[in-house]
């Protein structure tokens, strides 16, 4: 976490990137930002939640933020991200 700390890990996360895209390998890019998210929750203790709405519907703002606190007052996790996703017929 000393990296973390000073600021250093985002830097190098920044090199990373550049270096990928220097290279012609865009498409890893997305990997590693969602490894990059991943990490920054783990380091800031964020729990992530993951909601399902039923097809086609989208739950509202409110809603979602009710979800977070419910999940904090469960958890005591400092941080609560909520992740929204809509599930669709195939």
């Amino acid at each position: 976490t000393g990296v973390a700390e000073g600021g250093g890990f985002y830097r190098h996360v920044v090199a990373l990137v550049r270096m990928l895209v220097r290279k012609g390998r865009v498409g890893l890019v997305e990997e590693v930002m969602e490894q990059f998210v991943r990490l920054c929750d783990e380091l800031s203790g964020t729990r992530v939640v993951v909601v399902m709405s039923e097809e086609g519907k989208k739950m509202e703002q409110q809603r979602l933020r009710g979800i977070a606190q419910e999940v904090h007052k469960a958890t005591g996790a400092p941080k609560v991200r909520v992740r929204h996703l809509h599930r669709f017929a195939v």
